[in-house]
């Protein structure tokens, strides 16, 4: 589907590009208006709308669409080497330092793993798999907060 639209946009673009001719501007954007400019973020925000009124869509602000994007990827497991490279990120620490916050439940997870291996480990190390069913109480201190799970 969204190889299907980029090369629909890029024929497009390809059509502007002969109609114009020597007037076109070559900025390599995959996103440019009639003569090969880069849009500014303030018509692609326009451009959303228009397109999101006429699919009969919420008109919110495009950037937060990115958000949710990145946010539903990240809640849902997908991992933040791939997150970053669909958003575009130079890394996948900056899609974490950016949205980690953003997904429910990700410290307290985080810390829950950490409580059941260090309580386990205090218990007998040696029957770690066998003592230590995920649904037993543990505490763990972390960031200041405490975390309970059971």
């Amino acid at each position: 589907m969204a190889i299907d639209a980029l090369r629909m946009q890029k024929a497009a673009q390809d059509a502007d590009r002969e109609r114009v001719g020597e007037f076109y501007c070559e900025e390599g954007a995959v996103f440019a208006d009639e003569l090969g400019h880069r849009l500014t973020p303030k018509a692609a925000t326009n451009g959303f709308t228009r397109l999101a009124r006429k699919a009969g869509i919420s008109t919110t602000r495009l950037h937060r669409a990115r958000h949710t994007a990145a946010t539903t990827m990240l809640s849902n497991g997908v991992d933040p080497t791939t997150a970053a490279a669909i958003l575009g990120h130079s890394s996948p620490t900056v899609t974490l330092q950016v949205y980690s916050h953003l997904v429910p439940g990700a410290q307290r997870g985080a810390m829950d793993r950490l409580g059941t291996g260090v309580f386990c480990h205090w218990m007998d190390p040696s029957r770690l798999s066998r003592t230590c069913p995920p649904n037993r109480i543990s505490f763990m201190v972390g960031f200041g907060r405490v975390y309970r799970s059971s």
